[in-house]
Order: structure tokens, then sequence, then C-alpha cells
């Protein structure tokens, strides 16, 4: 028996929900076979209970749009193990030298964190599966969170492992036209940069090409019930982007034999947690020109403290259905730790253009230490609008909501 807390879901007429993650979760058995569920806090007992989803909500934020906040609320939620320790007001007086001296050190700790999640992967347990083959992809749009974790990856692969980046791309069952996908674009530009910046390995760009046909079958309704609790339309747009991209199934880029690939990766590296610590959202530009640095700041301790509940349960589950386990540098305990020590001002510099202040301190570490371009200018392009899968998905509905994705009974999936 499963103990359940605060909102629930039915699927299939079982109840489920993710756990959030302000503490850890012991179950203790009865002899009657019951199970009772007890939150262990990271930091001191709260005065309210937090255990369940009962602190955040599941709520389908507009990328542009932030909420306004109470006036005085600039601190971190007590709740997150890494206590707020940033500055909020820089000085009159910002010193570039200051900035500068942070890049070696990110570079550092964002590199142990992609080493921690690539080294010793086992190959597949496959005969067909050789030394040379790949066991690490990378879910990539070309954007600077992708292309900088692809990048810092090739420091700890073997040289002889390919590095597979898969990029997944919607269009009609007759198209032709799926380079013309905005992510793709960038995806094949992305490919290029890293092979002039490491030309020694083997990049296999894998283009996952997606018509409306195999899309309709997919989130009717096993996509759907995977991403649930998290149902909203937004949800299951990135759902399937993410399902067919964690697939690996598509065409290498520059194949003349044009043969389907099957990526043989394990592990599959995602970019989650770097928009929501590094004010990557338009929704942090809404927020710093409504209350400066502190709405700013209270916009990103609002993200990181619902990435749980927003993102990496239904990623999860996603990526798993697969029999692939997806890995977050960006949310490395050491690299949130040091994050939140960095002044605000230095990680993003929301008075700079998009493409530019947004995720400084990425971009700027990106240019000078992993030796990459264009990349470093790129605008943020969410995946569902970048891979075309909510034009598609929604194509002739009148209502975008999500629940014409589940399936009738005699539907079969």
């Amino acid at each position: 028996e499963i103990a359940h807390l605060g909102q629930q879901h039915t699927i299939g007429g079982e109840l489920w929900d993710d756990l959030n993650t302000y503490g850890v979760y012991s179950l203790t058995f009865s002899e009657g076979g019951h199970a009772t569920m007890q939150m262990h806090h990271w930091l001191e007992p709260p005065a309210r209970d937090l255990s369940g989803t009962s602190a955040a909500t599941r709520d389908e934020d507009d990328d542009d749009e932030a909420e306004e906040a109470p006036k005085g609320e600039t601190t971190q939620l007590w709740y997150h193990p890494f206590p707020l320790t940033r500055n909020i007001s820089p000085p009159d007086d910002v010193l570039l030298s200051d900035f500068e001296a942070l890049l070696p050190l990110f570079h550092k700790i964002l590199s142990e964190a992609v080493r921690r999640r690539v080294a010793h992967v086992p190959a597949p347990p496959s005969e067909r599966i050789r030394d040379n083959e790949g066991r690490i992809g990378v879910l990539f749009s070309g954007g600077i969170d992708s292309i900088a974790i692809a990048a810092l990856a090739d420091k700890h692969i073997p040289i002889q492992h390919p590095i597979d980046l898969i990029n997944v791309a919607f269009g009609n069952d007759d198209s032709s036209n799926f380079d013309s996908v905005p992510d793709r674009i960038t995806a094949i530009r992305g490919h290029e940069e890293l092979r002039a910046a490491s030309p020694h390995r083997t990049w296999n760009l894998v283009k996952v090409n997606i018509g409306n046909a195999e899309l309709d079958h997919a989130c009717h309704n096993h996509v759907y019930r995977l991403s649930c609790p998290s149902n909203s339309m937004m949800d299951i747009t990135i759902s399937a982007a993410l399902w067919f991209a964690a697939r690996g199934i598509g065409y290498l880029h520059g194949d003349p034999s044009g043969s389907l690939y099957h990526t043989p990766a394990r592990v599959l590296l995602m970019g989650n947690g770097a928009d929501e610590q590094l004010g990557g959202y338009g929704r942090h530009r809404t927020a710093f020109r409504r209350g400066s640095w502190p709405a700013f700041q209270r916009e990103l301790a609002k993200d990181l403290n619902r990435i749980w509940i927003r993102n990496l349960g239904r990623d999860d589950r996603i990526v798993s259905d697969w029999g692939r386990e997806a890995r977050f540098p960006f949310l490395d305990e050491n690299v949130v730790r040091w994050l939140q020590g960095c002044p605000l001002w230095h990680v993003a510099d929301l008075t700079q253009p998009m493409g530019e202040g947004d995720k400084r301190l990425l971009r700027e570490m990106a240019r000078r230490h992993l030796s990459l371009t264009a990349s470093t200018l790129l605008a943020k392009k969410a995946i569902q609008f970048g891979s075309k899968v909510t034009k598609q998905l929604n194509r002739g509905k009148s209502q975008k909501d999500s629940k014409h994705f589940i399936a009738k009974p005699d539907v079969q999936t």
C-alpha cells in the first residue's frame, strides 16, 4: 500500500503524486500492512506542514509573467537546503575584475559536476555494444545550457567514445523541412561549434523527426500517463518533446546513408536548473522591471524552490521510460551552493539585452573557457516552442487544454 501526501491525482483509477524535496522520507509498515510516511526536514522543523505538495503549486506560469510578491520577502524560503547568502543590491562601483574572477571558479565547479555524472557509466548489457560506442547523450537544442554541458562532458569522457547530441523537431507527416525548425537550426550550428572546439571527438547530432501521426499516438495516452500528475497543456507538450528525444531514434546529421540511428546512451545530460538559477526566463525580466534586484531574487527563489514539482519528477518519469537516466549538472549540490553565494548582479545583469545579460555568468564562462562563440549570444527558446511540438499538438483544436489526451478505454497504447 502506498501512502500519498498532498493533492492527489487519479490515473487509471489509482492515486499518484510527486513528493516534495524539502527533506527525506521514511516509510513505517505496521503488522496490518499499512504504511505511514514521515518527512524529515533538511533544517529545523517548520511551523506548518510542508509534506507532499502543500508548500508549492503546480501552476502554469507564462514564461513572461512574474507574480507580485509581498514586500520584504527577499530571501530564499527556509526549507531550501542551501540558505541564501548573496547580497541583493549591487554597490555603486561594480568592478569588472570581480566578475572575471568568478569565471574560472564557475568553470571548475560546473566541470566537476559534469564529471561526476559522466564518469564510470557502464556499457549497455548488449553484445553489440563495442568499447568505442557512446554511453552519454545530451538533450541538445544548441542553446547555451546544453552546449555548455556538452563541451564540459568532452573534457571527461574518453576520446574514443562519441557523444550523442539528441535534437527533436516536430512537423507534418509529409514534411521534409524538419531542419527549418528553430531548435534544429541552432542544434546544427551548435554541432559545428563543438566540432571546431574539439575536432578529435566524434559528435553525433541525432536528428529526431516526429510527424503528427506519431505524436498523436504517443500522447493518447502514454505520454499523458507518464506526465501525470503534471498534466497541464504545457506539461504535456514538454513531456512529448522529451519523450521522443529520450527515445533517441533519428538520423545522424551528415550521414549520406540516411539510416536510422539508435543511441546507445544510458545517461542523458539535461540543462534543468540553469534558467532557474541564472535568470534565464522572461518572467525574471518582468520581475526586475517591477521591483529591481529584490524582485528578481524573489522570482529566482520561487523557481528554484518549486523546480521539483514543475520539472524534475515529470522529466525523470519521461526519460526513464526508455531505460535511460536523466542527470542534471546545474543542480549539483556544490553548483547550487556556489551560485547562492555569488553576487546576483554577476550571475545575471538584466539591464543588458536578451542573449547577453540573462545567464551572464554562464555565457561569459563558455566564451572564455570552453571556446564557444555564437551559441553564447542565443536568447532562450523553450523546448515546446523551439521544437514546434506545441504548434503541432494544438493544430485544429479550439481549446488548448490537456483533457483530450486522456484515452478512451478502447484506445490501444
